[in-house]
C-alpha cells in the first residue's frame, strides 16, 4: 500500500520506461548511416522552411541555419528535451521531496546518456563525435529538467501552503 502523501509506484516506473524508450530511440537514430541522417534532417528543414520560411528571424535562407545553427545541432536538442522531460519526472517522484537531489539525479543521467551518444558514434562507419553535439545535448535537457522541477517546486510549495 502506498502510504497518504507518497507517488504512487506505477508513475515512477512508467516515467522510466519512457526515459528508456526515448533513449533507445537516440540510440537508434546514432546508428543510422551519415545519408540517411542527412536526408531525415532534410526533410525536417524542408518542412520547417515550409511553415517558418517567411520568418527571417529565425531562418537563414543562405546558410540554411535556423538562429545560427543547423537543423542535425536542433535535433540533438530536441531529442534530449525529450530525454529529460521523463528523467526528470522519475528523479522527482523517487527523490520527492527533495527538488535539489531530483535536479542532480537528472542531470547525471542525462549527461550519462549525451556523453554515450557521442562515444557510440566514434564506432559508427562515416559518424564522429562532435563536441557542439554535447552542448545541444545539455540545452535540450536542462530546459526539460528545469521545466519539471519549477512545476515540483510549485507543487511542493502549495502542498506546504495548504497544509
Amino acid at each position: 500500500m502506498v502510504k497518504p502523501g507518497r507517488r504512487i509506484p506505477l508513475a515512477s516506473a512508467a516515467a522510466v520506461l519512457l526515459a528508456v524508450c526515448v533513449a533507445v530511440g537516440i540510440y537508434a537514430l546514432t546508428e543510422q548511416p551519415p545519408d540517411a541522417t542527412s536526408l531525415q534532417s532534410g526533410a525536417v528543414n524542408d518542412a520547417l522552411v515550409r511553415l517558418f520560411g517567411g520568418a527571417p528571424f529565425l531562418y537563414d535562407s543562405k546558410t540554411g541555419l535556423w538562429l545560427g545553427i543547423s537543423i542535425r545541432h536542433w535535433a540533438h536538442a530536441v531529442e534530449f528535451w525529450l530525454l529529460g522531460l521523463p528523467v526528470a519526472l522519475a528523479a522527482w517522484l523517487a527523490a520527492r521531496p527533495r527538488v535539489a537531489v531530483a535536479g542532480a539525479v537528472s542531470l547525471a543521467v542525462c549527461a550519462a546518456c549525451s556523453i554515450f551518444d557521442q562515444c557510440h558514434k566514434l564506432f559508427v562507419p562515416g559518424r564522429h563525435f562532435d563536441f557542439f553535439d554535447l552542448v545541444m545535448d545539455a540545452l535540450g535537457y536542462t530546459t526539460a529538467i528545469a521545466m519539471v522541477l519549477l512545476v515540483a517546486w510549485a507543487v511542493s510549495a502549495l502542498r506546504r501552503r495548504h497544509r
